[in-house]
């Protein structure tokens, strides 16, 4: 009775961190959605001010384009930070339902800001958790594989414009119509691996969830 009890307990614990992960997966996919709205806005801007030049546009003037992209950062920011509580809770929860998981939900966040490292530390913690919640079936495996692989080159591509934005246009006054080209690309990109994540959370929420239901008659 006594192990009967414990064994109840640990997995009311298990199904409460897999229901946080699964919560704060769905408040992850709302911010996503909002981010990526605002990115297709900088898209929007960023075409019309190539179009003209920079100079004979519709709507996108220095200005505008300007606080485009100010926007399109702050949410960058916020949307990481959202993400990265997903990333700590949904680890956390693999890690109950995995226990030989390498990474812990620390690390599972540091490995992001690690310099070097966040180059290819964040594709192996995701390839984790996907791995770790739940279906073994071959087939499935693969395409979740498939799935994280495509979101880390997505987001590679991003990371890429981002570093040639830095480079384009150096020494030069204002903003200049080469930038805006890179701006543009690694906004498309960067829509591209939203998408791509969002995909991952859903999948990773309805594992946690079967894998946490079926843990009750093992």
């Amino acid at each position: 009775m006594r192990r009967c009890g414990r064994l109840g307990k640990k997995w009311g614990r298990d199904m409460n961190g897999a229901d946080r992960a699964a919560q704060m997966g769905r408040v992850t996919g709302i911010v996503l959605y909002c981010w990526m709205a605002i990115e297709v806005l900088l898209v929007l801007v960023g075409v019309d001010y190539v179009a003209g030049g920079g100079v004979n546009v519709w709507f996108a003037t220095p200005e505008v384009m300007a606080l485009a992209m100010t926007i399109a950062e702050i949410a960058t920011l916020i949307t990481a930070i959202v993400l990265m509580i997903w990333v700590y809770r949904a680890m956390a929860a693999a890690r109950v339902l995995t226990p030989t998981l390498s990474i812990t939900p620390g690390w599972a966040v540091a490995w992001f800001f690690v310099p070097i490292a966040s180059l290819w530390k964040p594709h192996v913690v995701m390839t984790e958790i996907m791995e770790g919640s739940g279906d073994k079936a071959v087939a499935y495996e693969q395409s979740g594989r498939r799935l994280v692989d495509l979101w880390w080159a997505a987001w590679i591509a991003r990371m890429i414009c981002n570093v040639v934005l830095t480079y384009v246009g150096r020494g030069e006054t204002g903003l200049q119509v080469s930038q805006v080209w890179w701006v543009i690309f690694g906004a498309v990109a960067g829509v591209a691996a939203a998408l791509l994540l969002e995909a991952i959370i859903r999948r990773v929420t309805r594992l946690q969830a079967w894998s946490s239901r079926v843990g009750v008659f093992d």
